[in-house]
């Protein structure tokens, strides 16, 4: 499995937090998922460790 993060700024001031997914399979990909979240400028993290 492989897990690709990333923060995107949408038109300069939206921010989303996108999240994608590869299996991967004999050398391949197999298969791919992705996840945004949208609007995270506003968001506060749970913990210390912040959004990113």
């Amino acid at each position: 499995m492989v897990y690709v993060f990333l923060k995107c700024i949408v038109n300069d001031k939206h921010i989303n937090k996108v999240c994608d997914i590869y299996r991967i399979e004999d050398d391949m990909i197999a298969e791919h998922w992705d996840i945004i979240e949208h609007n995270v400028e506003n968001k506060q993290s749970n913990n210390s460790n912040g959004l990113f």
